[in-house]
């Protein structure tokens, strides 16, 4: 999920329906979310990537990670 993933979302979810942009605050706010929120879900992947290679990697060889880490993604 990106950044812009985010907001979108968060658009949806709390968007007005008066028509009027939302005030410079609050889109800095949902912003520095964004940002946060992101690198959470990197940090995480990544994390989650190291561990399913230590779990496969004895023995195997880079395709069958390569599998295991898109078939991870499936879920």
């Amino acid at each position: 999920m990106t950044k812009d993933d985010t907001i979108r979302i968060a658009r949806e979810v709390w968007g007005d329906d008066s028509g009027k942009p939302w005030s410079q605050s609050a889109l800095l706010h949902l912003e520095r979310f964004a940002e946060l929120l992101e690198a959470k879900v990197r940090a995480d992947e990544r994390e989650a990537c190291a561990a399913l290679c230590s779990e496969v990697a004895a023995g195997r060889d880079a395709e069958a990670i390569e599998e295991a880490i898109l078939a991870r993604g499936e879920k």
